[in-house]
């Protein structure tokens, strides 16, 4: 019997989006937040999501901003 322990990677693969109230377009807030400072990440692992209640964003597409109004999943 093989009792040597093997061991693998774990990957963690997470998204978050949003519509864009102006042109409906789908904002990846994951590649939004990246080239900020990690603010939405930072509050949706620490399980912190309504700190994102009112959390302004300009869409990707149209530059509009608008507000997250909640997170849900």
């Amino acid at each position: 019997m093989n009792t040597e322990r093997k061991s693998t990677k774990a990957w963690l693969d997470w998204s978050l989006t949003a519509t864009c109230p102006h042109c409906l377009f789908e904002n990846d807030l994951v590649e939004y937040d990246c080239y900020g400072d990690y603010e939405i990440a930072k509050k949706i692992f620490s399980n912190n999501w309504d700190a994102l209640k009112n959390y302004e964003i300009e869409c990707q597409n149209c530059e509009q901003e608008f507000l997250i109004d909640k997170v849900e999943y």
